[in-house]
């Protein structure tokens, strides 16, 4: 991420909400501060696309909104 400069980043709590991964972070560096921002809320969006049980591409399903999986893994739930 950074080759000369260490993040001054702390994580207070990272956790699943509404199925999609959550991290709250905070640090007195406003340009960490963004730059980790963009970072985070990319894994966010991607783990709202990723089955949490296999990895593959997955969703949220009407069944079962809190949960993110494929169809595969939703059949055999």
């Amino acid at each position: 991420l950074y080759k000369n400069k260490p993040l001054s980043i702390k994580i207070e709590q990272v956790k699943q909400k509404f199925g999609v991964l959550r991290v709250y972070f905070s640090g007195s560096d406003e340009d960490s501060l963004k730059k980790f921002r963009n970072i985070v809320f990319s894994l966010e969006e991607q783990s709202a696309q990723t089955c949490e049980l296999c990895g593959n591409a997955g969703g949220a399903h009407s069944e079962r909104p809190w949960k993110i999986l494929c169809e595969s893994c939703f059949n055999n739930f």
